[in-house]
């Protein structure tokens, strides 16, 4: 997903997938299990700032029942600061 930006767009990107996936890591109510790969950005829309993640790995495992899920979460930027909201 990160080949196709500019090297500006690339950074805040990866503080919003960053941010995503302790999102969604926390509104699971578990925190990231092992490592930050065990949560895999699936798509996102760079004009709304949503994002799809997925369970992936050793969370998958651990937490069967959401592994099939596709969670949606809400990025935004407010100057220097990114952000992340996501409900389960």
């Amino acid at each position: 997903l990160l080949s196709r930006l500019s090297p500006a767009q690339k950074e805040e990107w990866l503080l919003r997938l960053w941010c995503a996936k302790e999102a969604v890591a926390k509104a699971i109510g578990q925190g990231i299990v092992g490592s930050p790969l065990n949560l895999v950005g699936q798509e996102w829309e760079l004009e709304s700032g949503k994002i799809v993640v997925e369970l992936g790995g050793e969370m998958a495992r651990q937490l069967p029942a959401y592994a099939p899920r596709r969670f949606t979460v809400h990025t935004g930027r407010e100057g220097d600061l990114v952000f992340a909201s996501a409900l389960v």
